[in-house]
Formats: C-alpha cells, structure tokens, sequence
C-alpha cells in the first residue's frame, strides 16, 4: 500500500513535469526524488532554483549540488524534487511550475 502511494505521487509528478513547457523528466527507479530537465531555460541549475524560490517560494535543489556531471548527463540542466509528500503539495507545485514556466517563456 504504502510503495504504491509513493508510486502514485511519483508518476504524478513527472507526468505533470512533462506537460510544463521547458521541463522534462525520466521515471527513476526507486527513489524518493526526480532529476526534472531545465536545459530549455538556458539557465544553470542554481540560477533557476534561485529564480523559482524567489518568484513562487518552491523549494527545489540545484543539480550542480550532485556534481558537475556524470558522463554526457551535465547536472547543471536539472533541478531535484522529492515527492515524499502529500499529493496536494504535489499538485500545488505544479500549479507554481506552470505559472513560473509561462511567465519565463513570454519574455
């Protein structure tokens, strides 16, 4: 019961990542966090998490605190996300990310 929740926010998050302009993300595997793909920002990953803290008060954690990069994936292109918590919190940074996202692409 308990793995399927944690399966059920997983899969809302990345599907939601996936339909917001600029983003994109991979399915992991068996961890309680997402790598979501900002390369569309042309942004760093601390500048954007920055950006996005100020401008929505979501927290995210800059890619570049897991190294620089890891063969051909730069983390400097990925912001990290957990979703160990609540679906609600889930859906409401979506609705932050989407808002965010279509003001940064109407500049």
């Amino acid at each position: 019961k308990m793995k399927e929740s944690y399966e059920n926010r997983r899969n809302i998050l990345c599907e939601g990542l996936n339909q917001i302009k600029g983003f994109s993300c991979d399915v992991p595997g068996g961890a309680f966090f997402v790598f979501a793909n900002l390369s569309e920002f042309g942004l760093g990953s601390k500048e954007f998490c920055l950006k996005l803290l100020d401008e929505t008060k979501a927290v995210t954690v800059p890619g570049l605190g897991f190294g620089q990069s890891t063969g051909k994936l730069n983390l400097d292109n990925y912001f990290r996300i957990s979703y160990a918590t609540s679906e609600e919190d889930i859906l409401e940074f979506l609705n932050h990310l989407e808002g965010f996202s279509n003001k940064f692409f109407k500049k």
